[in-house]
């Protein structure tokens, strides 16, 4: 059986649409242009075996050293990009102040991206694309909260991909 390797395309199309349209918290326009900038590109980026839900509850450090991966029960073969976008999207969780901590977080973005290719370097779409999947993930969990009926999580959500509508490249 072949693993389909469109999922996430499928997803924001599927569910996630349905879910956003469903809702007033963002306007149509606000959510489906990431969406079908994103799925335009979508076919060329690079497919593998991800992890989907790589945060640090799931990272086994030994001091700096990163030394194991953990909860692959939402693995599947989709766009490598997403869990580069996945951690560092992350990494804004949580803050009071998007704005007070942007140069901080793209220095991180930008320290991440080149350890990550001094391994495997990115290509021209995926790097073109990173800012478009982080957005897509966050519409992800605005969808997934309000089906959770988590208000506060949903604002918070909305609150990162604001920020990221209005992150430069």
């Amino acid at each position: 059986m072949q693993a389909d390797k469109n999922f996430l395309d499928k997803e924001l199309r599927g569910w996630i649409s349905d879910g956003l349209s469903a809702s007033t918290l963002l306007t149509k326009e606000e959510w489906m242009k990431p969406i079908d900038a994103l799925c335009s590109i979508y076919p060329q980026l690079p497919k593998q075996q991800i992890h989907r839900d790589l945060h640090y509850g799931n990272l086994l450090f030994e001091g700096a050293t990163l030394t194991g991966v953990l909860d692959f029960d939402l693995g599947k073969q989709d766009a490598r990009l997403f869990d580069i976008a996945y951690i560092l999207v992350g990494q804004l969780l949580g803050q009071k102040d998007l704005t007070s901590v942007e140069n901080e977080w793209l220095i991180f973005v930008s320290q991440f991206l080149n350890g990550y290719e001094s391994i495997t370097v990115l290509e021209r779409d995926e790097k073109e694309a990173l800012l478009l999947m982080m957005q897509c993930i966050e519409l992800l969990f605005v969808a997934f909260w309000q089906q959770q009926k988590n208000q506060k999580a949903t604002e918070e959500t909305i609150e990162i991909f604001k920020f990221l509508q209005n992150t430069k490249k």
